[in-house]
């Protein structure tokens, strides 16, 4: 915080001029946290015991940003990022640490969100992490501009950055990339991104969106060359800008994954987590959590398309899934049958809306909410309904915390009927400042 009898001329004159700076603490974004003068500063690059020169580039009410000049003294953690455009892009925020080292602040990050925000004293398990943290996303969306540039977004800008390959998608996807960039050129300018999947086969799906004349004929044509590359995408989509799919070349119009046991039919626009190998551990953890005995009503929140639904319905009586997107709802009613699973039923609309139709209550309940987190209506309904227990699963630590404090401690207008217990986040995304977690809570009978 700034000193109260700091006055803003004085602070005016800090911006630009140059400090040391020891850090203490790392954020999300692979910042050091240190002071200058007792005022917080946060330095992109700068590892947690490093001491850097730094210049102030930026002062906000009751922090500073800094670049980073020099490194003074450096942490034995830093390791050298092998991308050609870390630092541009913004993705893989933490690869200048090793990979160790990364999952151990991924832990802190939980711990302190769930003490910070959610009010809990909570015992987080070591976080799961890859035996190789390379070449691990199915799907990766990449943008174009006027000029032909192709590439991610430089963060929280729309300008373009362009790599020779990403080290996070697959060796096959990165070659269907290059193809792609070499057939559109500055070519095709109305195609704005361009989305690639893949399943743990290498059968890959090409999905573009924009619109173009005689997309029929591009998608074949796209076929042709990846089929001369020795690639073989299953789908060749063209998605217009208000989202309706407006070419399906001749083919099957989605891809299938296979995660415990069961194959999934994933058609363009559906959600399946990003990183398969992870999946499969976090969904198995989750079934461990889940504990079913054969007798359980269960509800799936968020449920894609039914890729936890489906696993569930093994082992329990019946599974209710909940979900807004209307093409992975397709999806997960074709793969109840496809699996020949029969004691699920899938709901199409948002969670908190849908909730309260739900006339029998639930045992179980499995969450797996968008970044947002629960809506408060459905933090509200869950505490009604009092299921034996709850599983989270959640992508941000922050939002989860906050949902999870009001379930177990709850407000001025919610009361609390929850107890924490197995926290167990997951490394679903390596070398950046996301982790995947698993809470289970149990309910408190009083």
């Amino acid at each position: 915080m700034l000193k109260k009898n700091r006055n803003k001329s004085d602070l005016d004159k800090m911006l630009g001029e140059k400090y040391e700076v020891v850090a203490r603490d790392l954020t999300t974004d692979g910042s050091g946290v240190g002071s200058i003068e007792d005022i917080t500063v946060f330095v992109p690059g700068l590892l947690p015991e490093e001491i850097g020169r730094v210049q102030v580039s930026e002062i906000k009410k009751n922090y500073l940003r800094a670049d980073l000049i020099e490194i003074l003294k450096s942490s034995e953690i830093r390791n050298d990022p092998p991308c050609p455009v870390f630092g541009e892009c913004g993705g893989c925020r933490l690869q200048h640490m090793n990979y160790e080292d990364t999952l151990y602040w991924k832990r802190i990050w939980v711990e302190s969100a769930l003490r910070r925000i959610g009010r809990i004293e909570p015992k987080v398990l070591p976080v799961i992490g890859m035996e190789n943290p390379w070449g691990y996303r199915n799907k990766a969306v990449l943008h174009r501009d006027t000029n032909g540039k192709m590439g991610y977004y430089r963060e929280k800008t729309s300008d373009i950055i362009e790599f020779p390959e990403c080290l996070l998608i697959s060796a096959t996807m990165n070659k269907r990339l290059k193809v792609l960039k070499e057939l559109l050129g500055l070519e095709y300018k109305e195609l704005k991104s361009v989305t690639l999947r893949e399943n743990s086969s290498g059968k890959g799906m090409v999905i573009f969106e924009g619109s173009i004349e005689d997309s029929q004929r591009f998608c074949k044509r796209i076929k042709e060359i990846h089929k001369a590359q020795g690639l073989s995408p299953e789908i060749c989509s063209i998605v217009a800008s208000e989202g309706k799919e407006i070419c399906k070349e001749k083919g099957t119009p989605y891809y299938t994954e296979t995660i415990g046991g069961l194959n999934f039919r994933v058609s363009p626009r559906a959600f399946l987590q990003v990183n398969t190998e992870q999946t499969r551990i976090l969904y198995s953890l989750v079934m461990k959590l889940a504990d079913l005995t054969g007798k359980e009503t269960v509800w799936d929140l968020y449920c894609g398309i039914g890729t936890m639904t489906l696993m569930l319905a093994g082992k329990a009586a019946k599974v209710i899934g909940i979900e807004e997107n209307s093409s992975a709802i397709e999806d997960a009613v074709y793969n109840a049958k496809a699996n020949g699973i029969s004691n699920t039923k899938f709901v199409e609309g948002k969670v908190e809306k849908k909730l309260g139709d739900f006339t029998k209550n639930a045992d179980l309940v499995v969450v797996d909410p968008p970044r947002a987190g629960l809506n408060r209506a459905v933090v509200q309904r869950l505490l009604e309904v009092r299921p034996q227990k709850i599983i989270y699963v959640s992508c941000d630590p922050a939002t989860m915390a906050r949902d999870i404090g009001l379930l177990v401690n709850g407000d001025e207008n919610l009361k609390g009927a929850y107890e924490i217990g197995e926290v167990q986040p997951v490394d679903m995304f390596p070398w950046t400042g996301h982790v995947e977690t698993v809470v289970l809570m149990s309910r408190v009978d009083k």
